[in-house]
């Protein structure tokens, strides 16, 4: 399985066999969610072409879920996931 997270940092475990998931990528978006926004755009397509299986949004309740609502169709067949504050 591969993952990107949203999220500040994420640990390497890219090399470590005993782990199930490798995580791929991890990004921190601070501007907005819309769909016409540069920095979420780009965070689409970083997420796009590393063709996860999951993606865990984690920007907290509303920006979230406009996050997906705005870039999961464009993502590929993925399971996307807006997990807010279950990180905190």
């Amino acid at each position: 399985m591969q993952a990107v997270v949203g999220a500040d940092a994420a640990p390497d475990n890219s090399n470590n066999p005993q782990k199930s998931a490798r995580i791929l990528s991890a990004t921190h978006q601070t501007g907005d969610v819309a769909a016409d926004d540069a920095e979420a755009a780009a965070a689409a397509a970083r997420v796009r072409a590393a063709h996860p299986d999951l993606v865990l949004v984690a920007l907290g309740c509303p920006k979230q879920e406009l996050w997906l609502h705005h870039h999961a169709a464009g993502l590929g067949p993925v399971v996307a996931l807006g997990i807010g504050a279950s990180l905190d």
